[in-house]
């Protein structure tokens, strides 16, 4: 069960969305349709509400929009000028995962 969330982009980010699919059917999507991350730094939906159940096998799909000026570069990485795109999830009970199973990209 996921009972928070935490959805984070730095400065340039401006809207996020996340599905969660199961198989071929998606069966959650939650978004921030303003993101504002020089006042937030993130967010945690009103959707996420008392929490939701994933299963085995379920996959999520982020999607983050950015508005970076013409000649801006942007580059991604951890530092707070970098850009990055991250749903963290909070959930119980603990889950032992190979660190290979943890995330696909």
């Amino acid at each position: 069960t996921v009972f928070a969330r935490f959805m984070h982009m730095h400065l340039a980010g401006e809207r996020f969305e996340v599905r969660q699919r199961r198989g071929e059917e998606v069966v959650r999507v939650d978004s921030v349709e303003v993101y504002d991350g020089a006042r937030s730094g993130g967010v945690d939906p009103l959707s996420t509400g008392a929490g939701f159940k994933v299963r085995k096998g379920d996959a999520f799909e982020v999607d983050c929009y950015y508005f970076v000026p013409n000649g801006r570069k942007v580059v991604f990485g951890s530092g707070t000028a970098d850009e990055m795109c991250i749903d963290f999830l909070w959930y119980y009970p603990k889950q032992t995962m190979k660190e290979a199973e943890a995330c696909v990209l």
